[in-house]
């Protein structure tokens, strides 16, 4: 009787720790272990055109991947509130400052400012028409050695016009924490 009771009370306590731990999966989501890292010194960057405003915040996702190598993964957050702004996913423009890292996988996506999950849908075609509340992030793996910092670079490129002309118009160095 009292081991079957131990055993009930054994099963209820791992129910509830199993309940616990389902509930707070979301928290383990890659972008909330992504460390905000600085573009020009500052934590965003807020650009202002004719077409409304573009708020700018870079995060850094770090993943040691060899004794003496570090891999980074670079997401660029774009806040747009209007939708008068097009994407030019061809003509993103990223820089190392040091020759002996590497720069691959740039990736689009896009998810609605307002949406409950933090699902994104890639951005697959050349040209993307952006939504007026929608967040547009690029990201890029960067490899670096691990004794040294490193500065990336974002060039100014024709990857966000207004009424054809570029957002982006001088460099933003962003970087990296090690």
């Amino acid at each position: 009787m009292v081991n079957s009771k131990i055993n009930d009370m054994k099963s209820f306590i791992f129910l509830i720790l199993m309940t616990l731990c389902y509930s707070c999966m979301d928290v383990f989501y890659l972008g909330d272990r992504a460390t905000s890292i600085k573009a020009n010194g500052y934590n965003s960057l807020i650009f202002n055109s004719d077409c409304g405003n573009v708020d700018f915040s870079p995060s850094q996702w770090q993943h040691n991947i060899e004794e003496a190598t570090q891999k980074s993964t670079i997401y660029l957050k774009h806040y747009f509130k209007t939708e008068n702004f097009t994407i030019y996913t061809d003509s993103f423009k990223v820089k190392k400052e040091k020759e002996y890292s590497k720069i691959d996988n740039v990736l689009f996506m896009r998810r609605d400012i307002n949406q409950a999950s933090r699902k994104t849908k890639p951005i697959k075609q050349k040209i993307y028409q952006v939504n007026a509340n929608e967040v547009i992030f690029v990201s890029f793996d960067v490899y670096t050695s691990k004794d040294g910092e490193e500065i990336v670079m974002v060039l100014p490129c024709n990857y966000i016009m207004c009424k054809d002309k570029p957002i982006i118009t001088d460099t933003i160095r962003i970087q990296l924490k090690k």
